[in-house]
């Protein structure tokens, strides 16, 4: 049997932080019903933000109007830039007071892009989907549509699982997830082990986690387990619930 001499458990109470689901008058001392400038911290609870500090000073540039949304942000450590999308066009721009420079145009009637970060070739690529155009990769240094035959016309989501990339939300299929060949990210052909999978219900969402890939419906939630073609299986996680909005979804 172990020795649990030299144990001294301490027991506390899991209290405070962000309350949104009692009234004012049942909650507790340190508990807080608004938080402005906190995050969630990675030791638990919540942590105060001490500051922001600009990535560059100048604005992404606009296409059409001021008023254009940016559509995507996010840090590409290939080439230590951030990458944005705004309007028709994809930006890039080191720290500091340089200009934006346009390395994809083109993209029209985009919406919120989703995207995700691999490496099958020893250098780090981030690919892109945005509900409208192919989607497309990127490695630092060149841009590349993903529209080899069999590719997805204008998947909404993307995301790299067990050496392959899988799509999502395209207009004409919404039920489908549509995969490549393994360490491949161009290559559609079923000859090679590249294929698609159909669920019955519109998808929503793609959320790799382990070794599964958690595919979310708007009113199903499926789960994908194996490792190619061979012995991938589906299996539904529940079939009363679902996800209208994709980009809610959290860990």
């Amino acid at each position: 049997m172990a020795d649990e001499s030299g144990l001294n458990p301490f027991v506390f109470p899991l209290q405070g932080g962000l309350v949104l689901d009692r009234s004012t008058f049942a909650m507790e001392p340190g508990m807080a019903l608004e938080l402005e400038n906190f995050e969630p911290d990675t030791g638990g609870g919540y942590r105060r933000i001490n500051g922001f500090e600009k990535w560059n000073t100048n604005v992404v540039p606009q296409t059409a109007s001021a008023t254009e949304p940016v559509l995507m942000s996010v840090y590409f450590s290939g080439n230590n830039k951030v990458i944005a999308a705004r309007g028709t066009s994809i930006y890039e721009a080191a720290s500091g007071s340089g200009s934006w420079t346009s390395i994809d145009s083109g993209r029209t009637n985009a919406i919120r892009y989703s995207f995700d970060r691999y490496n099958l070739a020893g250098s780090e690529v981030i690919v892109w989907a945005d509900g409208a155009n192919n989607a497309t990769k990127y490695n630092g240094t060149t841009v590349t549509d993903l529209n080899a035959t069999g590719a997805p016309a204008n998947p909404k989501f993307v995301k790299h699982f067990k050496n392959a990339l899988f799509f999502a939300g395209m207009s004409a299929s919404p039920e489908e997830v549509v995969f490549t060949a393994p360490y491949t990210d161009n290559d559609f052909s079923a000859a090679n082990g590249a294929g698609s999978i159909r669920v019955d219900s519109k998808i929503t969402a793609l959320f790799p986690f382990r070794d599964e890939l958690y595919i979310f419906a708007e009113e199903r939630i499926y789960k994908l387990i194996g490792n190619t073609i061979a012995d991938f299986v589906m299996q539904p996680v529940t079939r009363d619930i679902g996800c209208l909005n994709g980009f809610t979804v959290q860990e």
